[in-house]
């Protein structure tokens, strides 16, 4: 059975009318999950699940929320450290966990400090003998990823120059050496796979900061994860591009 996973920042709930977008670009994927960021108005997440189609859906105003096809256990897990909680779906006809994330925003280098403090809080949680992904907005640069500094904007020009030049990256290096896999990273090593921005910030795709990262146990079962760029409503309904994971359970 193909099962399609997608995590989608929608940029504060889809306020200003963005709703019917983030519908269509859901829609257009044909996922039975739809892991959420950015998703905080419980009402928004109702109506976009209405809208799409999923007749599962649940929000708890932590910025992670989810919409599903299928019959899940939904909990949101709150760290000491963390801004926003983690989401856990237990899918009940399926040996299988599924963890969204939304972490602490800024690439400044203390930031960097405070989403590592964030993932490891998470990695209390994930069992050890259960195939499981971690998915959503990371809010950082993995390893070796390039990054068009050229496009960013002003403020965003001096946080990196306040930065040395780069980039601090060591929380999601601390979570590959825990042995997860970056999914798309693992199917296109040469590719750069920006998430954000969409046209809506008025800039072309420079930055990677949404993941999907697996256990051990789902590398064989992994059939393709990058990120989407069509319909043409994607560039109306956020400013990032959703993360299409596909595995065969």
């Amino acid at each position: 059975m193909l099962m399609k996973i997608l995590t989608y920042n929608i940029l504060f709930s889809g306020k200003d009318g963005r709703l019917p977008h983030l519908a269509e670009v859901i829609q257009s994927t044909d996922a039975d999950i739809v892991m959420l960021d950015e998703a905080s108005n419980p009402d928004a997440v109702a109506e976009l699940a209405q809208r799409a189609g999923y007749p599962f859906y649940g929000c708890q105003r932590h910025s992670t929320a989810y919409l599903s096809r299928v019959s899940v256990i939904a909990d949101w897990l709150k760290p000491p450290m963390g801004r926003s909680a983690f989401l856990r779906l237990i899918l009940r006809d399926h040996r299988l966990h599924l963890y969204g994330v939304h972490l602490l925003p800024s690439l400044l280098f203390f930031a960097e400090w405070l989403r590592q403090k964030e993932l490891n809080a998470l990695k209390n949680y994930l069992p050890a003998d259960i195939p499981h992904a971690i998915l959503g907005d990371f809010n950082t640069i993995a390893p070796g990823d390039p990054m068009i500094q050229e496009e960013f904007p002003l403020e965003m020009k001096i946080i990196m120059q306040i930065n040395g030049g780069d980039a601090r990256r060591t929380a999601i290096a601390s979570l590959l050496k825990s042995g997860y896999t970056d999914a798309f990273r693992h199917l296109y090593p040469d590719e750069p796979g920006y998430t954000m921005p969409t046209q809506l910030l008025a800039s072309i795709p420079n930055t990677r900061l949404d993941y999907a990262f697996l256990s051990k146990e789902l590398i064989p079962q992994l059939v393709d994860c990058q990120p989407l760029r069509h319909p043409p409503a994607i560039h109306k309904a956020s400013d990032h591009f959703p993360v299409l994971l596909e595995i065969d359970l």
